[in-house]
């Protein structure tokens, strides 16, 4: 029996109709808890993802701090110990009998030995030998050596490096029984002799293996990666031949970085890269994402589970609720009707205070929002164009970051293939242009002041001078400076003695300079020799760019945390079209009359990176051009990108 029409009496309805309302609020209430529930697992499954990564990344970026601590002290060791080893003053066996103490004072050394600058050992090397018995306690338990051991010794001895910098690391290798070793070396100068030797030590990375252990709790990996990728130490140690999962676009030496990858056995890991110290050594965990499809299970179990709880509830109360609310429905569906059909001024009465006189309630008050929402949708469809027009500007930003990106990994694969190239070409050609160079001063000296050929003498000089620049270019542009002495500086200082330098040539060349210091500079930790050469090569391209005089100012300023330098000149100025190239080696658009090769602001650009600085520059032709140096104080952590 159907329901009857409206008529002053109560409505009349079969108890099937109350039933067909239970349904309908079971639908209406169990599908959007249902879908409002695998929103939330899938909402909660990937915050765990985000969280995942993150603590990954963080035990990464703790791990590799650990790893390099360690590195750092082992080098600060055994250059405390050739500080106070008297060297000078020992000969011979007694040489021999000081390379033992250090092997007995540092638990992590295998075998120490002193070399010469051409890596010749001075004296037999000091190490436990394999076979013989030890009594003393403190070497119970270090490394045996064997013949194979010393040659792997002798040939990762980074004797140049040392030399150069002060104190180095070679590249790590396995000992004859799998363990990771590797060889540290610190300079010992000699200023009596006129000469420097090396103190070479095979460390263990015992210590550093068991830090990579303490990292691979919950089935983690854990890897130790050369700067060229290969696996150094793994923990647990069966995964060394596995290999560490490469991250897709891998992240800058200095950046540390976490991403799902698939390795090439097919598993999903969660793998994380980070730095170890300036070693140029990086860590790399992973972490099955097993673990973490377990937990989006559970979560979406419990999810299905409480859904169908809210089912039951929902289809428990509908059947209760139906009977009393058949008429009420029929009134608001027949309301809702007319606002369907454009009637906005359609009321329900309101004839009790319960839910369902709220409901009648609220359904005027949601008629009467109707209405008044009508006039606000224009304002709403501008509000949503211009939600689009700013996503439109942040995804062109994105854009151009990208590309920002990829020119600069071209620009990274062009510096090394210069510098490669200019390596060989400037050994090539340094020691004839040295001869071409004497011989043409030894024609000049010698030739009277009336010979005719004096003027070709001074020309071969002139052109063999510009050579050995260029060769001089080539060898700086060609050298990784890797192990910088770097000191706290004061900026302004260096800038005031770098332009005395140039006083001469700017007065030379009709250059009126104007130099502003601004107050309370940061200081900054840097090589004073590369950053005078920085500035030098900016006031010549200034000069150069201003043939008939003008004016450079020079400034140094604080910006926040760090220090700018900045160079400005009244020159004729850089087109837009070279603007975005003057970084790139041999090119310059003036080398044609100048027969410059084009290689300082090359060389300037490197030297800034590597002080983990910056240099923009701005030009106006016809006005002038400035470049600003950024340098990271060291009042805070500031790094420029």
């Amino acid at each position: 029996m159907g329901a009857q029409p409206l008529a002053g009496a109560s409505l009349q309805v079969d108890v099937r109709y109350p039933t067909k309302v239970a349904l309908v609020l079971v639908l209406a209430s169990a599908l959007p808890v249902a879908a409002s529930g695998l929103v939330t697992a899938g909402l909660s499954g990937r915050a765990l993802d985000a969280e995942m990564d993150r603590l990954q990344t963080a035990l990464a970026v703790q791990t590799a701090a650990a790893a390099g601590g360690w590195f750092r002290t082992a080098a600060d060791d055994l250059r405390r110990v050739a500080s106070y080893l008297p060297f000078e003053q020992l000969q011979g066996a007694e040489l021999a009998t000081a390379l033992r103490l250090p092997l007995r004072q540092l638990a992590y050394v295998n075998a120490v030995a002193l070399l010469d600058r051409r890596g010749r050992a001075l004296v037999p090397p000091a190490y436990l030998p394999e076979g013989v018995p030890i009594d003393a306690p403190d070497l119970k338990g270090r490394r045996r050596m064997r013949e194979a051991d010393l040659a792997r010794l002798a040939a990762h001895v980074p004797v140049e490096l040392a030399l150069g910098a002060g104190v180095a690391f070679g590249p790590a290798y396995r000992g004859s029984g799998g363990d990771g070793r590797v060889v540290c070396a610190v300079r010992v100068s000699l200023p009596r002799r006129g000469e420097s030797w090396v103190l070479a030590a095979e460390l263990s990375l015992d210590e550093v293996e068991q830090v990579l252990a303490r990292a691979t709790a919950g089935g983690r990996t854990a890897y130790l990666l050369d700067p060229t990728g290969r696996v150094v130490l793994a923990a647990p140690r069966s995964a060394s031949n596995a290999g560490a999962a490469a991250l897709p676009g891998d992240a800058p030496r200095g950046a540390s970085r976490s991403g799902h990858v698939r390795r090439s056995d097919g598993r999903e890991v969660l793998a994380s890269h980070a730095p170890v110290g300036t070693v140029g050594y990086r860590l790399a965990l992973e972490l099955p994402l097993q673990s973490l499809a377990a937990n989006r299970r559970a979560l979406l179990g419990a999810t299905w589970i409480w859904t169908g709880v809210c089912l039951l509830f929902a289809l428990a109360g509908g059947l209760y609720l139906g009977r009393g609310v058949a008429r009420p429905v029929g009134e608001l569906a027949r309301a809702a009707r007319r606002v369907e059909s454009g009637d906005y001024e359609a009321r329900v009465p309101v004839s009790s205070r319960d839910e369902v006189g709220q409901l009648a309630s609220a359904f005027n008050q949601m008629a009467q929002a109707i209405r008044e929402s009508m006039g606000t949708i224009t304002a709403q469809k501008d509000e949503l164009a211009a939600w689009n027009a700013e996503l439109k500007t942040r995804v062109e930003e994105r854009t151009r970051e990208v590309r920002e990106a990829i020119d600069q990994v071209i620009q990274s694969q062009k510096l090394g293939a210069v510098g490669e190239l200019g390596a060989g070409l400037a050994h090539e050609l340094n020691n004839p242009m040295t001869i071409i160079s004497g011989l043409s001063q030894m024609l000049l000296a010698s030739a009277t002041p009336t010979d005719p050929n004096r003027e070709a003498y001074e020309g071969m000089i002139q052109a063999a001078d510009r050579t050995a620049e260029i060769v001089r270019n080539l060898q700086r542009f060609s050298e990784t400076p890797m192990g910088l002495e770097l000191q706290r500086l004061d900026v302004a200082r260096l800038v005031r003695e770098t332009l005395a330098l140039t006083a001469a040539r700017l007065a030379e060349a009709k250059v009126e300079l104007r130099l502003e210091v601004g107050p309370a500079l940061p200081e900054v930790r840097g090589n004073a020799a590369e950053l005078s050469q920085v500035l030098l090569h900016l006031v010549q391209n200034a000069v150069r760019a201003m043939p008939k005089g003008g004016q450079l100012a020079v400034g140094v300023h604080a910006v926040e945390e760090a220090v700018a330098i900045k160079v400005l000149d009244t020159g004729r100025g850089i087109s837009p079209t070279d603007l975005g190239r003057i970084f790139e080696p041999f090119y310059a658009p003036e080398k044609t009359r100048t027969g410059r090769p084009g290689l300082g602001l090359s060389v300037a650009k490197r030297i800034v990176d590597e002080h983990q600085g910056r240099i923009v520059v701005r030009s106006t032709v016809g006005q002038g051009t400035e470049f600003t140096v950024f340098l990271p104080g060291l009042r805070g952590q500031t790094h420029l990108s």
